[in-house]
């Protein structure tokens, strides 16, 4: 709670600029204690800006995942994908959840790279340890796409759709009108 008052007393001054790592602890904060309304607000605020950042975009994927917003996040994941050449690459990594903690090893980092994610969800690291469906998602997606890549040229791009088909349903079930106002990972929990 303290955290989160000192967040809206530090945004209520309207700084022209953050502190280091302010963003990626502000929209970590809101995503564990279930603000999606927040983090989704600061996304559309800086997109208007014009600023599309990489780590703006998977704290928005996230959000639509945490609110059930399956097609809203794989679209966003694909924004993602075009905008950060590494970020398939990085999130089809089964272990990609431990390896955010290899940006404490990095003195800075580039926009649009595997560390500029690691950068973003660090702070988050324990809350996607604990709530699965968020990294489960995004390991889905990104090896859904890289198959899709992978097949692109072969003519098997039928059976990856299908496959993507498949992940989609899953999820689609949990967006169902009865889980509206859910969160993702709990509705996971009353379906399983």
């Amino acid at each position: 709670a303290k955290a989160l008052s000192l967040i809206d007393m530090f945004l209520s001054k309207n700084p022209k600029r953050y502190p280091p790592n302010f963003v990626f602890q502000m929209l970590s904060l809101y995503h564990m204690t279930g603000q999606e309304q927040k983090v989704e607000s600061y996304c559309r605020q800086e997109w208007r800006l014009g600023n599309f950042e990489d780590t703006t975009l998977v704290h928005a994927v996230i959000s639509s995942v945490l609110k059930g917003n399956i097609d809203k996040a794989i679209e966003l994941f694909v924004q993602l994908s075009e905008l950060n050449p590494e970020a398939v690459d990085f999130f089809a990594n089964e272990d990609w959840v431990y390896e955010l903690v290899e940006i404490e090893q990095m003195d800075t980092y580039l926009p649009n790279t595997a560390q500029s994610l690691q950068a973003s969800l660090y702070p988050l690291m324990s809350f996607l340890e604990t709530n699965t469906i968020v990294a489960d998602f995004l390991l889905g997606t990104a090896s859904e796409i890289q198959e899709f890549e992978m097949f692109k040229n072969s003519g098997a791009e039928k059976e990856v759709l299908h496959a993507l088909t498949k992940l989609d349903e899953w999820y689609s079930l949990m967006a169902e009108p009865k889980m509206k106002g859910i969160r993702m990972d709990y509705a996971r929990i009353l379906c399983e």
